[in-house]
């Protein structure tokens, strides 16, 4: 909520400046007396910069709400001290609709992919990926058992043994949100972990392929062998990016460095 207070006071001063220039304008600059021909374009530069205070006050309204908006959803998931993955797909939450494409280039367990399963819902499209044949195993059985027993969730579903780095070369539609769970396989062998070239590689090659205004999220953890330096090569290729065309965000547990930390790539459409 401070980020609203913060930005709903710019809006108060913004409206503040407006009554002033309106003022200005009606109690003598542009009275009676004085708004004749030599004060035309006097007036003509005082109305477009009170219409551009109002247009700013208009847009910055916009993007309080929307801030207020964000974190009242996320306010539950951080009093409950909730993982990360669920911070993560809060997130998705605001991407993901109805009939989407979606990437899960690390399914694991599969329970990320059965979350975009009933996010996407029968007419959507989910391909999901892992390097290791177990986890491609347990996520196919996974999204075959509840499809068929949720008729109205995802139905079409590819699911492939696969580096993430090589999503490209399967996935055939532009997908809304495509989402990393970087690391190793939750009960799997820890010497088989994801790889700071193979990762970079995946996430730009998820970048180029999503959706503008679609997401790629990354969330990487940094408790084991390995996982810090695999973070810092994501985020750095995070920063590298043309912020007229990316917009990157992170978010981590301040008072938890071992936790796990969520990197967002939001792709913005051209001309935004």
């Amino acid at each position: 909520m401070l980020y609203g207070r913060l930005a709903a006071g710019r809006t108060a001063a913004y409206r503040s400046q407006i009554q002033a220039w309106t003022s200005r304008c009606s109690e003598g600059l542009f009275g009676p007396r004085r708004c004749h021909r030599r004060n035309a374009g006097v007036h003509t530069r005082c109305a477009s910069q009170l219409d551009s205070r109002t247009a700013e006050v208009h847009k910055d309204e916009a993007e309080v709400q929307s801030s207020v908006q964000a974190l009242s959803q996320m306010q539950p998931i951080m009093q409950q001290g909730r993982k990360m993955t669920a911070v993560a797909q809060a997130a998705w939450a605001g991407f993901v609709r109805t009939g989407d494409v979606v990437v899960d280039a690390t399914c694991g367990n599969g329970l990320d992919s059965l979350w975009l399963a009933r996010a996407v819902g029968r007419s959507g499209k989910l391909y999901a990926f892992d390097i290791q044949a177990d986890a491609v195993s347990t996520t196919r059985h996974l999204l075959h058992e509840h499809s068929s027993e949720h008729p109205d969730d995802a139905q079409d579903f590819e699911v492939v043994q696969a580096c993430h780095s090589n999503l490209k070369e399967h996935v055939r539609e532009p997908p809304q949100l495509v989402c990393f769970n970087l690391g190793f396989l939750p009960g799997g062998d820890r010497d088989i972990i994801t790889r700071p070239g193979t990762s970079v590689a995946a996430v730009q090659a998820a970048l180029d392929i999503v959706r503008p205004d679609g997401l790629v999220s990354v969330l990487a953890y940094t408790g084991h062998p390995g996982g810090r330096e695999e973070y810092e090569a994501v985020r750095a290729l995070g920063t590298r990016q043309d912020p007229a065309r990316l917009t990157v965000f992170e978010q981590c547990i301040a008072n938890r460095p071992t936790a796990p930390v969520l990197l967002l790539f939001l792709k913005r459409s051209p001309g935004q």
